[in-house]
């Protein structure tokens, strides 16, 4: 993928970059439900009471969405949709695209998490590292047509926030890409591993009709390690397809919110930086949908919008024994 070979060159490039506590008072009772031993009924109650209108609320709003869809899709496809005079196809048609144009509209924020704390926990050699990171890298890159593309990515507070639109009008095709890096130097020699919960926001959809498997909207978030050793960059990089949707004869979307962790490894030397980076790459193709509907004419629009924050990243460091003769 071209997208992820630019992502790779970023990490590249950047190498060589030089609640409130509450006091808990200590009971048997208390001691008892922190080492595991059965939730009260009581709690568990409130739990779900809590959560069930936050859940209720996200799924009667996306299947009322998807019971409209069905129904535009069914007039859409009625048996005369191909009479351009048949009002019902038609309007059925117009009615996917109005849907559609609701879809792109749709805000999608960077995410808000709570930012780690940097420092040294005792016990292990852990460093908890937090914005502000050390750099980013972003671009665009349109590969056909006019399609709307953005792409930022902000050190200062580890967010990042890329989306793709295709045109309307016309066939398009479009990538964005954004990265942000950290600087480390091992205070020694041994094994890193790196792990992070990346907070993510995200709006996708495909709106095809009598378009056969070339509208598309894809995400990936690549979490890796980097450093140059005997003047030859080592790294381990990890890839996370979030969704890649290829349809045909369909409208196919979701949005919402999830939390993703990501973790990378590497055995690192003392002698130079090492860089941890979080990088995403959003991808949309389509036909475009221009007005009115033309009967018979192969029509789809795609999206593709995604915002991370990165809250902190966790870098522990075991050290690797020298045995000498």
């Amino acid at each position: 993928m071209g997208g992820h070979r630019n992502l790779l060159k970023s990490l590249l490039e950047v190498k060589d970059m030089n609640r409130r506590g509450m006091k808990v008072k200590s009971s048997r009772a208390g001691s008892q439900l922190i080492r595991g031993n059965k939730v009260p009924a009581t709690l568990l109650r409130q739990w779900r009471a809590a959560m069930q209108p936050i859940f209720d609320q996200q799924f009667r709003e996306k299947s009322a969405l998807r019971r409209n869809v069905a129904a535009y899709l069914g007039s859409a496809s009625s048996p005369g949709n191909a009479t351009v005079g048949n009002e019902e196809a038609a309007g059925g048609l117009v009615a996917l695209r109005q849907f559609t144009e609701k879809l792109a509209k749709r805000r999608v924020d960077k995410p808000t998490a709570s930012l780690g704390r940097s420092g040294v926990l005792a016990g292990h050699y852990v460093v908890s590292v937090a914005p502000p990171y050390d750099a980013t890298a972003q671009g665009t890159s349109i590969v056909s047509g006019s399609p709307a593309a953005s792409a930022s990515a902000d050190a200062g507070n580890g967010q990042i926030s890329v989306g793709v639109v295709s045109n309307y009008q016309n066939p398009s095709e479009a990538w964005a890409e954004a990265s942000i890096f950290a600087n480390f130097m091992p205070p020694f020699g041994g094994t890193l591993r790196a792990s992070a919960n990346l907070s993510l926001l995200f709006s996708r959809w495909v709106n095809a009709i009598q378009d056969l498997n070339r509208a598309l909207s894809e995400a990936v978030v690549v979490f890796g390690v980097l450093q140059e050793q005997n003047s030859l960059p080592v790294s381990d990089f990890n890839r996370f397809e979030l969704w890649r949707d290829l349809e045909s004869n369909q409208l196919d979307f979701d949005f919402g919110s999830q939390t993703l962790a990501v973790s990378a490894q590497l055995d690192v030397e003392s002698s130079s930086v090492v860089v941890v980076g979080v990088s995403c790459a959003v991808h949309a193709k389509a036909l475009g949908w221009p007005l009115p509907p033309s009967s018979g004419t192969p029509r789809s629009l795609a999206g593709s919008n995604l915002g991370i924050t990165w809250p902190s990243v966790t870098l522990e460091l075991l050290w690797r024994p020298v045995i000498s003769a």
